[in-house]
């Protein structure tokens, strides 16, 4: 008697211990974490008025894009300058737009204080926004 409970625990033990490997063919697979949902729409961009507006940007890389955004700023009245990242004027305002995307726009205010820093908005109605159709 004490040898068939001794045999009986262990196929027990040998069936509890398989049993998740037994199983495993048998449940369906956890399934792909998905992208999830959709941010949240952050809503129109904000206007930051600055009282100077800097365009940094590689000029052999200039798009249309660009050509619009700073034509906005030089008929909008804005105190704006457009930089090519690699000259001698530029490098006083690369710290500040470290890590954005060129061509960036940089705003800051008459003590030179950074407002803000994000790429060139590509469009003249993107620009028109950015600085609030302008002064």
């Amino acid at each position: 008697m004490k040898a068939a409970r001794i045999a009986i625990f262990g196929v027990a033990l040998i069936v509890f211990a398989l049993l998740p490997i037994l199983l495993s063919g048998c449940l369906p697979p956890n399934p792909e974490p998905g992208p999830g949902p959709d941010p949240p729409d952050p809503g129109p961009t904000p206007v930051i008025v600055g009282d100077w507006y800097i365009v940094i940007e590689e000029s052999a890389d200039r798009t249309p894009g660009t050509v619009e955004a700073v034509r906005v700023l030089q008929t909008s009245g804005v105190n704006f300058r457009v930089y090519d990242d690699d000259s001698e004027d530029a490098e006083g305002y690369l710290d500040a737009v470290r890590g954005v995307r060129r061509p960036a726009l940089l705003i800051i205010d008459e003590e030179g204080k950074k407002l803000d820093a994000r790429p060139l908005p590509q469009s003249a109605d993107e620009m028109k926004a950015r600085i609030g159709g302008g002064a």
